[in-house]
């Protein structure tokens, strides 16, 4: 296709449109939404434990077999968010909401909101650095005033206490944070700026401590996300753009300086994922399908027809979330994405079972009768002392063994960033009004 014209649109246009695809109303589920999967990470040195992100809470396995459910009021989001989600080394579980940033230590029995500079912040995105996995990034995009209040902070002990690197200009609407697979001193930070929202990259070269600033001139107005770095060059930068009609990818060959339209999609392009090697790039979604490219010649060729919500590629192949209509949620591919077998299926999705006086233990069990129904799945059991997760991981259900995807979708419009797209709808519309930072309530330290 043509490579879309550049448009311009008001503030309060532009915090419209992103409401339009952000706040749509959704089909069914316990809050109100079609149930999916929504991003899925796997544990640095320990590909079988995988986190999923759905639009019915998180969801865990240690064998990729038997995925145990966490409620979204034990981890402290509501509403209709998909937030981000990361796995550090040691297994700590990360949640980026509009609330703050999540954490449990203990496979997701008990949650609290990171303290530091993190504290009632909003937090559009946070990631493990895959060089140092104990290493994580996070950024804040918080209304403050006549602008946002944007903090690039980094953990070195896997989330137990973090350090603000750098505070980025005002006028930022940062959206996601990236390290460079081959340089940990390269640090990316995507966002909307200044009152025309302005796609640009943010750099740094020092491990987050400063930042320069890039107007990507892509000749579109949308929100751009990191989706991916090359594993070998740390200037080799690609890009999601969503747009109003056919989403695009960007690449970057300078670092962020500038980027080159590589492929518009038909319709939302929610998937994108890049070799190990980064030889080769996949991009889906659900009119556009599966496609494949070499990273050389970005030539895409059609693979499965599936409604493709993300994809992820590692040793074991293509991995793809879709809609539980396609007979998964999470599936395997071991032909560059022709076909795809089943990993996880909605019905094998059980509670995961904690002590009662743990937020996941206190708040989840009466939540689970109505998931479990959605889901197809066992209502028994879940949740308190001793609990047995229900309704999971039997044997006989086509279930078979592997990593995850790592992505991002939405629940009704399928729109890739359809979380960080809320937070930036309630970021402009905070501006708009002009009020003071938002503090969301400050939960314990210490369960």
């Amino acid at each position: 296709m043509s490579r879309p014209g550049p448009r311009r649109t008001s503030s309060w246009a532009w915090a419209l449109a992103l409401a339009a695809g952000a706040l749509a109303p959704f089909e069914a589920s316990a809050n109100g939404r079609f149930p999916n999967a929504g991003q899925l990470v796997t544990q640095p040195g320990a590909p079988a434990t995988i986190m999923v992100q759905a639009t019915y809470g998180v969801l865990r396995a240690t064998d990729a077999a038997s995925f145990e459910w966490v409620c979204e009021q034990a981890v402290g989001y509501g509403g209709e968010q998909d937030p981000a989600i990361a796995l550090a080394g040691d297994g700590t579980m990360f949640v980026a909401a509009f609330e703050g940033l999540s954490v449990s230590h203990d496979g997701g029995c008990t949650w609290a909101l990171a303290s530091g500079p993190l504290e009632g912040e909003s937090t559009p995105d946070v990631t493990v650095d895959r060089s140092d996995p104990a290493r994580v990034y996070a950024v804040t995009s918080t209304s403050a005033g006549g602008g946002f209040h944007v903090v690039v902070a980094r953990s070195t002990d896997a989330g137990r206490s973090f350090e603000a690197l750098a505070e980025l200009p005002s006028d930022l609407l940062a959206l996601t944070v990236e390290v460079a697979p081959s340089d940990p001193d390269r640090v990316y930070v995507s966002g909307l700026a200044g009152d025309t929202f302005t796609p640009v990259i943010e750099r740094s070269d020092d491990g987050g401590v400063t930042f320069t600033r890039s107007e990507l001139g892509l000749g579109v107005v949308g929100a751009p996300f990191v989706s991916g770095v090359d594993p070998s060059d740390p200037d080799r930068l690609y890009l999601r753009v969503d747009v109003e009609g056919d989403d695009a990818l960007f690449v970057s060959e300078d670092g962020g300086i500038s980027a080159a339209l590589a492929v518009t999609g038909v319709g939302d392009m929610l998937g994108f994922a890049l070799s190990p090697d980064g030889q080769t790039v996949a991009i889906g979604g659900p009119q556009l399908g599966v496609r494949t490219a070499p990273a050389a010649t970005l030539a895409f060729t059609d693979g499965a027809r599936i409604e493709a919500r993300c994809l992820h590629y590692n040793a074991e192949g293509l991995y793809a979330c879709a809609p539980p209509s396609e007979g998964f949620v999470v599936g395997l591919s071991r032909d560059d994405g022709a076909t795809f077998e089943p990993v996880l299926l909605a019905s094998d999705v059980a509670p995961l079972a904690c002590a009662p006086e743990t937020d996941t233990g206190a708040l989840c069990p009466a939540e689970w009768p109505a998931i479990a129904g959605v889901l197809g799945a066992g209502s028994e059991g879940g949740g308190g002392a001793g609990g047995q997760a229900a309704g999971g991981g039997g044997a006989g259900d086509g279930v078979s063994s592997g990593d995850g995807c790592d992505c991002a979708i939405d629940g009704s419009r399928a729109r890739a960033p359809s979380g960080r797209a809320l937070l930036a709808v309630l970021a402009l519309l905070a501006l708009r009004a002009r009020g003071g930072r938002r503090r969301p309530p400050a939960r314990s330290a210490s369960r």
